[in-house]
């Protein structure tokens, strides 16, 4: 397709729609995140070997957080409305994250009850206005509660800044879209390498600096915006899906080795994908746009991305609640490990259907309700007494004179 079309798309009314493949690859990363907390949280497989194999295959997981950065930075951008008003943009996107979280919040609640803890009203007010990833000096509110929406509130900081960056950034033209993307991912490889230094100095924990402080996360959304303007001004000449596939693919499998040679167990976070992730994404958009073969736009893939976000929500939930059945990590053998993966992965996909379905679509719909269609000018009569002025045809003396109409060129 040309570049002409390419821009085409990007400027469209139904832009946004026209990205099935990134919505499908939600999903992806919503699984990789899933995988990690069952090979690093849940102590479901009691076997050396096949914990091992686990540490192996998916030690580089949440490197999907970082995917969603950067597909948020691209999906906002090229989705963006040029006259949308500020509030509006900040209305839209709190009906989008809120109310599903503020549900997984009570159902948080209602597990660690269960389980006879502590519940600290300084950590839920933290958790409730997002604001956890901002504690830098109390570990415990990082994760309090429902733990994966510290994530949330880094993209609450994100959208807050969104509507003042996005025009900058398109004001900046190619080379410096160009800069961002080359110098961008260059950052965040060097960041875990950093905070070490930054943490001796501070006091601050190197794991803080590193996956949860906001502004160090905006890396990765400004490299997904910059990609978003490159891809939409046809500018973009990336490998395609298959290539780039395969490059995110070996930067995970093999963040276990990365980590044991270089010594620093941060670089998981994000470095060791964030490649793969500059590369695949536009390759997927361009693959939408040119209506080239991609597996991410089947229906089903892109059911299951639009329901991602709810599964990321409540998987962990459902990983404590198997372990509070359990009394502790359960420790299984291989067979029954993988027995309860699969079925914690079930319950988890049932109510994050439920929650989108029921919770999150319903208060997008009512939270951001439609315009409504502006009413259709009547017909003017063509006759009749009631008429008057509106009746074309001659009239007399001065208000007929100024009556006619200007002739054409006329000033």
């Amino acid at each position: 397709m040309s570049t002409a079309a390419v821009r085409a798309a990007g400027d469209s009314p139904d832009h946004a729609s026209r990205l099935p493949s990134l919505t499908g690859m939600r999903w992806a990363a919503a699984m990789m995140i899933f995988c990690f907390h069952i090979m690093s949280e849940s102590g479901f497989f009691g076997q050396k070997h096949a914990q091992s194999t686990m540490e192996w295959l998916f030690c580089g997981g949440r490197m999907g957080v970082s995917f969603f950065y950067v597909l948020s930075g691209f999906v906002l951008t090229w989705s963006a409305r040029p006259k949308d008003r500020v509030v509006s943009f900040w209305r839209r996107r709190f009906a989008r994250i809120y109310p599903s979280h503020f549900l997984t919040f009570l159902g948080a609640v209602a597990l660690f009850s269960w389980e006879g803890l502590h519940l600290s009203g300084r950590i839920a007010a933290a958790n409730l206005t997002l604001t956890q990833s901002w504690a830098a000096f109390a570990p415990r509110y990082w994760y309090g509660y429902n733990g994966v929406s510290w994530s949330l509130s880094v993209e609450f900081f994100f959208y807050l800044m969104f509507p003042f960056l996005v025009p900058l950034i398109m004001r900046m033209g190619a080379r410096a879209w160009w800069a961002i993307v080359a110098v961008g991912p260059v950052l965040v490889i060097a960041v875990p390498f950093l905070m070490d230094w930054v943490g001796e100095k501070t006091g601050i924990r190197p794991l803080f600096l590193v996956y949860q402080f906001p502004p160090v996360r905006l890396l990765e959304f400004l490299i997904g915006i910059a990609l978003a303007q490159l891809v939409r001004n046809g500018r973009w000449r990336g490998p395609g899906m298959t290539v780039s596939a395969a490059v995110l693919v070996t930067g995970l499998l093999l963040t276990q080795k990365l980590v044991l040679w270089t010594g620093k167990p941060l670089i998981s976070a994000s470095a060791t994908g964030i490649i793969g992730c500059v590369l695949l994404i536009p390759a997927a958009a361009r693959a939408d746009v040119e209506r080239t073969a991609s597996i991410w736009r089947n229906p089903r893939m892109v059911r299951l991305g639009e329901i991602s976000f709810a599964f990321y929500l409540v998987h962990e939930l459902v990983i404590l609640t198997a372990m509070k059945l359990f009394d502790g990590p359960p420790r299984l053998p291989t067979v029954q490990a993988l027995a309860l993966t699969i079925a914690s992965f079930s319950v988890a996909l049932i109510l994050a259907t439920m929650l989108h379905d029921m919770v999150e679509k319903p208060f997008v719909k009512l939270l951001n309700p439609k315009p409504k269609p502006k009413p259709k000018p009547k017909p003017k009569r063509q006759g009749g007494k009631d008429a008057g002025t509106d009746l074309p045809g001659p009239r007399s003396g001065k208000r007929a004179a100024a009556a006619a109409p200007v002739p054409a060129g006329s000033s």
